[in-house]
């Protein structure tokens, strides 16, 4: 196999994942390092990346799936980039708004065709018209606009690890909105305690911020100690992080 029929094929199994919102198959398409870049979003890594599709694919699934779908074409690749088109028909959760979004995607890859650099590229005037409605009509082209809606996604996406606390904090718009408590071990990483503060209830905080240590986890090789509840029902509704925690400690948490 060629390194440009293996680039082409990564650009393709990505798509793939995408269309079945499936995010943790997105995420394993980028390289560790890797950079992604849109009008919403600039990410580093593939942590940050992986949790901007994270948080898409679920708000899509929670609010979306009945209308989601997703196309793409014109798939090309040599042996450092490629690029295709693809479009997307959602409902845009913060506003409840359909939205069609036809997109450009130029990637660079790494010797083992791995994305190292993917930017999207697409109108944004016409999408938020579509999505924000009156705001994006009369505000979309304007730079004020673009930069509320890049802070605000990336807002989104603040999960940080507190190591002088010992506890990941989960930010919404600056402010705190969850944290998950844990105990570091040789080989193993303890949660002891989850909670999501009152105001941010309901809004898929807790379920992020469990995805989020639980693949930090995987990521850095260590065993998952679910003393916290929270955690562990998480595990034993989401059983592809169940590999994750030991068969004796699955029997006496009941995972």
């Amino acid at each position: 196999m060629t390194t440009a029929t293996a680039n082409a094929q990564t650009i393709e199994r990505f798509y793939e994942a995408f269309s079945r919102l499936d995010a943790r198959a997105m995420a394993a398409c980028y390289a560790s390092d890797a950079a992604f870049d849109d009008e919403a979003f600039s990410l580093r890594g593939r942590q940050q990346v992986g949790g901007m599709w994270r948080m898409l694919c679920d708000a899509t699934r929670a609010k979306g799936a009945d209308v989601w779908r997703l196309t793409w074409r014109d798939v090309q690749a040599d042996g450092t980039s490629g690029q295709a088109h693809w479009d997307a028909h959602y409902r845009f959760s913060a506003t409840g708004r359909l939205v069609d979004n036809s997109v450009d995607a130029r990637f660079g890859f790494t010797p083992e065709g791995l994305i190292a650099t993917h930017r999207d590229s697409f109108a944004f005037w016409t999408w938020s018209r579509q999505a924000l409605g009156a705001p994006g009509l009369l505000l979309g082209w304007t730079p004020m606009l673009r930069n509320k809606v890049r802070a605000t996604a990336a807002a989104n996406l603040a999960i940080t690890n507190n190591e002088a606390l010992h506890r990941y904090e989960a930010a919404l718009e600056g402010q705190l909105a969850a944290y998950a408590e844990y105990n570091l071990l040789t080989d193993a990483i303890m949660f002891t305690h989850t909670e999501v503060l009152p105001e941010h209830e309901g809004k898929g905080v807790g379920s992020g911020i469990a995805r989020h240590v639980l693949d930090e986890a995987r990521a850095k090789g260590l065993h998952v100690i679910p003393v916290c509840q929270f955690i562990a029902g998480y595990i034993r509704k989401h059983r592809e992080y169940a590999d994750l925690v030991r068969p004796d400690i699955q029997r006496a948490f009941k995972i």
